[in-house]
């Protein structure tokens, strides 16, 4: 067989047929099911529900009321709010389509890859074992539970062959369907991905030494997608400087040594998210396999590849690899922030895209090598071989279970939690290596517990309000409440009762007055906190505090008057040490939590009756983003409590009092993507009335 001629032009439709009745029989087997990993189970799934629930109500997403007192949506780390294909499960319901989504994606990646190859004069047997390879390696199956990832990871090489069709020909179809592929790759959602997609084409474009014209038309595609999904990327940097985000301090999104293995084996360091995972947890996710064959071919061609193109991308794809490793691992001690703050394991997918293009140039040049009889055979057996090791890795690295929220054990047992707590806050406590009761002996057993005890950020799928939050990106403050809650036993202080933490979930007792336990099943006992403070209420004076650490020591003391006295903070910055929290855990305790409203959350209204002035205190999280009118005028929020909001009402009588999250970055992101669209609009509109076909009569 001559694989480079056209007899054989029919092999992509044959692979991608059976490709596609692949992923579709995946997605009937799975639709009850999820992959069974933690952060699907309380972090990702939670976060899509949000969006769900919020446009069924007819409302945008912008404020996620569910978790830590409330916390940025729109502008979190990986929203996905305005993604169209994500709109989808609102038609097609979430659960079933869960796990769909992704498949979808994946076979999106997979015809992508295809046509970059084929732009690259790559044969067309070559071109769909590489697209399967680039689709179905290790990193993109687990990213079945984390649909952000791979649907922005998706859209990678659609945007390096529109590219490259835009520097072949110009023409406006390949223009705007680059535009197109840019935007959906920003509104799918995870900014790390696209910021290294950018940076790589481009130095790819630069290497290409095309004319200026040919560049500044590409430019231009670039800045027309920032244009019309500036309704997302606007409002993320925006709230960026208001945030905190885990790992930044000690470069924790970067690879050990270790983490190499996986090049070589997917399961190379163990089950992600079970005891004896060597790696990294933070960049399980981040697996480097791509099958064995691949791998050899790929080292081969570091020394085999003479074109300047095809060397481009081996050689790259070794700095991509070296860039992710640790820098204190190999002796440097200083590291700027900005390097930390690119997360640099999150590059481990521009190594494999570049690893697989480089061997897709070595093995079509084998290949033509070897179209004599006598090598015929071995092609088979390595096509052989190369399809069935892709094939097996869905097997090697997803462990399923049952979708816990869809069990009835889980749902009765949240429904009785959601009608004790009546729209009051709750706290999921769990002890620190002990966050399941003895009860779970089952991997599937122990996912339900995880949902049935609302640890966060479960609570959010059943719409139960909660202080704790499983977050990575989290509004600057709230780490003060997660070191209360891993160090603050027995909880003394009256931090959690202003946070109108109303219930306690926890598998054991709680030994302090003001619990007194009010549920009870086989392993979860609901304790009430009799001090807890309503969502709204109303202080006589102001307690002004230096400093953050001062207005939190303040707040910890359990005889803290918060009834009366309301503790603000003059400077917004500062570093709080629990000196009253000296009082060991129980073997220690982590959080666990969520929170929602019935109403907008991005909207409260309130009337205050005074004869003399007073603050209203919010226990919902200060953000920039709200703005607060008393009687119709504006009035500034003061950061009450350590973290929460108050107004100072200074009339008397009846006052009506109006709370808004209505983030100006929001605002100018929505202005300047109307604007894009109109630009779009008026450019095929005069390219319509120019065009040959038109004529005026």
């Amino acid at each position: 067989m001559d694989f480079t001629s056209k007899k054989i032009n029919k092999f992509f439709l044959v692979v991608a047929c059976c490709y596609a009745l692949t992923l579709i029989l995946w997605g009937i087997l799975t639709q009850k099911m999820i992959p069974g990993f933690a952060d699907t189970l309380l972090y990702v799934i939670p976060e899509k529900w949000v969006n769900i629930f919020s446009f069924q109500k007819g409302l945008i997403p912008l404020w996620n009321p569910y978790i830590g007192a409330g916390t940025p949506q729109l502008a979190c780390w990986q929203p996905g709010v305005f993604y169209p294909f994500f709109w989808l499960w609102n038609l097609f319901g979430f659960w079933k389509t869960f796990v769909g989504m992704a498949l979808f994606h994946e076979f999106l990646a997979f015809i992508g890859f295809y046509f970059w190859m084929r732009s690259q004069r790559v044969s067309e047997i070559t071109s769909s074992l590489c697209a399967l390879s680039f689709s179905g390696t290790a990193q993109m199956v687990q990213f079945w539970g984390f649909p952000t990832h791979l649907a922005t990871l998706s859209w990678v090489p659609w945007i390096f062959w529109l590219v490259q069709k835009n520097m072949d020909e110009f023409s406006w179809k390949q223009f705007w369907g680059l535009v197109a592929v840019l935007s959906f790759q920003i509104w799918a959602g995870y900014p790390q991905f696209v910021f290294y997609t950018w940076i790589f084409v481009w130095f790819w474009l630069l290497f290409q030494q095309r004319p200026r014209s040919t560049i500044l038309k590409i430019i231009a595609a670039f800045l027309m997608s920032l244009t019309l999904t500036a309704n997302q990327w606007i409002p993320f940097l925006g709230e960026l400087h208001f945030s905190y985000r885990l790992g930044w301090s000690n470069d924790g999104y970067s690879f050990r040594w270790i983490h190499y293995l996986t090049l070589f084996q997917p399961t190379s360091l163990g089950f992600p998210g079970i005891l004896g995972y060597q790696g990294r947890y933070q960049n399980f996710i981040f697996n480097l396999y791509f099958g064995v064959i691949p791998l050899i071919l790929w080292v081969m061609s570091l020394f085999l590849l003479k074109n300047k193109n095809e060397r481009f991308f081996s050689w790259s794809s070794v700095i991509w690899l070296f860039f992710m490793i640790s820098l204190p691992s190999i002796g440097i001690s200083f590291m700027p922030k900005w390097l930390i703050m690119l997360e640099r394991s999150k590059s481990s997918f521009i190594f494999i895209f570049a690893a697989l293009t480089a061997v897709g140039f070595l093995t079509d040049q084998l290949f033509k090598k070897m179209r004599s009889s006598p090598w015929k055979k071995i092609v088979f057996l390595i096509i052989g071989l190369w399809v069935m090791d892709i094939g097996m890795i869905p097997f090697r690295v997803i462990r399923w279970v049952k979708n816990p929220y869809l069990n009835a054990k889980v749902i009765q047992t949240v429904e009785r939690i959601k009608k004790i707590s009546k729209g009051s806050r709750i706290l999921s406590l769990a002890v620190h290596g002990q966050p399941l009761s003895p009860a779970s002996e089952t991997f599937q057993g122990s996912c339900n517990e995880l949902v049935r005890s609302l640890q966060p950020n479960s609570n959010s799928v059943f719409q139960i309000n909660s202080i704790n939050a499983y977050l990575s990106f989290f509004l600057k403050g709230y780490q003060d409440f997660l070191l209360y809650i891993e160090h603050g036993y027995p909880y003394e202080g009256r931090l959690f009762d202003a946070a109108n933490v109303k219930y306690v979930l926890f598998h054991g007792p709680l030994n302090f007055f003001k619990y007194k336990k009010v549920f009870s099943s086989d392993f979860l006992n609901v304790f009430k906190n009799a001090g807890s403070q309503p969502r709204v209420w109303e202080d006589s004076k102001a307690v002004t505090c230096k400093t953050r650490s001062n207005e939190f020591e303040k707040i910890l003391n359990s005889s803290a008057f918060i009834e009366r006295d309301v503790f603000l903070e003059q400077r917004k910055l500062s570093v709080v040490h629990l000196k009253q929290c000296n009082k060991k855990l129980p073997q220690g305790f982590y959080d666990n939590k969520l929170d929602f409203e019935k109403a907008s959350p991005c909207f409260m209204e309130f009337q205050s009756h005074s004869n003399k002035p007073k603050y209203m205190v919010v226990s919902t999280a200060f953000d920039p983003g709200w703005k607060a009118w008393i009687n119709g005028k504006s009035v500034p929020i003061f950061r009450a409590d350590t973290y929460f909001m108050a107004v100072e009402i200074s009339n008397s009588g009846l006052s009506k009092v109006v709370f808004l999250y209505w983030p100006n970055s929001f605002v100018i992101g929505l202005f300047v993507a109307l604007f894009g669209i109109c630009s779009i609009v008026f450019i095929l509109s005069w390219n319509f009335l120019n065009s040959n076909n038109f004529r005026f009569k």
